[in-house]
């Protein structure tokens, strides 16, 4: 997993109340977080996770759409 913290600077980083978050797949087919205050577009935190890590995430959302096949709201 590689983590990028575009501030290093940070005395507390609980980001549970102001944070929004975005998750996509980048380039390379591997899953990226994002959270950032929308505040403050100059500070966030970006979580890309290696491809390993990808797979075991992607294979857990099957494994809960089979499990519960009569949810439609699920986001995938």
């Amino acid at each position: 997993m590689q983590v990028i913290r575009r501030s290093m600077e940070v005395l507390d980083d609980q980001r549970e109340d102001t944070c929004e978050a975005q998750a996509s797949f980048n380039s390379d087919g591997r899953l990226t977080l994002r959270m950032y205050d929308p505040d403050d577009p100059n500070e966030d935190t970006i979580i890309v996770f290696d491809a390993r890590q990808t797979n075991a995430i992607v294979n857990l959302f099957r494994k809960i759409a089979k499990r519960f096949p009569e949810e439609r709201d699920l986001p995938f």
